[in-house]
């Protein structure tokens, strides 16, 4: 990908997109928390966090080894759903879930359209157990598509100007 992780945070454009974007994952799916992240392998920055009492903090970083994300890199394209962090054998280790205790996950890749490289997530964390249905899962693909598609184009036209 042509352009870094610091100048997609940058990305006014792209940040408005994500907002939107949680805006109506909130209205749509009630979990209590929903976050974008962006990574570089190395590093993942929440970019974008649905409140300010969330579980996670805007502009909060971490090393990718050590994140929900880098296991919802790991599954494709595929939604990564873990009912409870602290029962789950991939999570339970992690220091994230030392930190935040028992939360249920779902988490879907963002991808750059021209590589298919995984470059960030749009995921939810909230304390209480929530069941996603096939109609939710169905909605937040639809939801990582256009976060997607949003990073292509500003990776696209950033490759132009």
């Amino acid at each position: 990908m042509n352009v870094s992780l610091d100048e997609m945070l940058k990305s006014g454009r792209f940040n408005a997109t994500a907002s939107r974007v949680l805006e109506i994952m909130e209205d749509y799916i009630p979990v209590h928390t929903w976050f974008v992240a962006l990574n570089n392998r190395k590093h993942n920055v929440i970019i974008k966090v649905n409140r300010k009492d969330g579980i996670v903090q805007e502009g909060a970083s971490s090393p990718f080894e050590e994140t929900y994300c880098k296991l919802v890199t790991a599954n494709g394209r595929f939604p990564t759903v873990i009912p409870d962090t602290e029962k789950d054998p991939l999570t339970s280790a992690l220091l994230i879930t030392s930190s935040l205790g028992s939360c249920s996950f779902v988490g879907l890749p963002l991808v750059y359209g021209e590589t298919g490289e995984s470059v960030g997530t749009i995921c939810a964390l909230d304390k209480e157990a929530h069941h996603y249905t096939k109609a939710e899962i169905e909605f937040l693909n639809t939801m990582a598509d256009v976060l997607s598609r949003a990073i292509t184009l500003e990776v696209t036209s950033k490759g132009r100007a």
